[in-house]
């Protein structure tokens, strides 16, 4: 099964804009979409977005899923802070005439010609790590609490991962690695959810991406110990 990735840029599209509190966004090999939305489908975006409980979107972005350059569009509404946690709402929609997608299956209701495969939006969650300035919001999944985010991504800043490769690792010295590109921190799926034991050691997959590819690194924290136990490569 091949990997599936959905791919968004921070290139700005003013002419694209919703309205001055709103605008789009498109990887660089999504460009040629941007001249298919018409003021009607940004209108119907933003009233599907509506009906489907997203009452104050913010963001739209254009995306691709690689590695079949299937479109999309994401809505995400505000964020919303408490302490260190930030959320949003996130809506992933699809239009009925791009040839990737299939409207038929779709349980969503419509808006123009645009549909979501889903019912229901995501939750989107993110752990603000700071330091003297310096501000990193990294995504999180479930079970991902603060105080070890906190630990991974300033042991990453600081370099003081300790090196747990196995001998057989190539290459068996800890990599570079930017934290500011890190784009996950996850439990992984066949580990346990909830840790009973406040010093029991924890397992997470942190993954960071350049675009088309990136790595997987398995972090163990182990009382206050942060250690790189196995690096992956992802590549689409």
């Amino acid at each position: 099964m091949p990997r599936v990735l959905r791919v968004l840029r921070t290139i700005l599209v003013g002419a694209l804009s919703l309205g001055p509190w709103m605008s789009f966004s498109c990887p660089p090999s999504a460009r040629a979409q941007q001249g298919s939305l018409t003021k009607a489908d940004r209108s119907a975006i933003l009233s599907l977005a509506k009906t489907m409980g997203i009452q104050n979107p913010e963001r739209v972005y254009l995306g691709e899923s690689l590695p079949s350059f299937c479109p999309y569009v994401t809505v995400e509404s505000a964020y919303s802070e408490s302490g260190h946690l930030r959320t949003y709402l996130e809506l992933t929609l699809y239009r009925i005439d791009w040839k990737c997608v299939r409207p038929e299956g779709a349980k969503s209701k419509r808006a123009g010609r645009w549909f979501a495969n889903s019912t229901q939006f995501e939750t989107r969650r993110e752990w603000k790590i700071e330091e003297e300035g310096w501000v990193k919001f990294v995504p999180v999944g479930d079970g991902v609490p603060y105080e070890d985010a906190e630990l991974i991504i300033l042991a990453i800043k600081h370099h003081q991962l300790l090196n747990r490769l196995p001998a057989n690792t190539v290459p068996l010295q800890i990599p570079e690695i930017d934290p500011m590109e890190i784009t996950s921190i996850r439990v992984p799926t066949n580990a346990a959810r909830i840790y009973v034991q406040t010093n029991a050691a924890r397992t997470y997959e942190v993954e960071s991406s350049t675009g088309a590819s990136g790595k997987i690194y398995d972090i163990k924290i182990s009382d206050r110990s942060v250690e790189l136990v196995g690096v992956r490569i992802w590549i689409v």
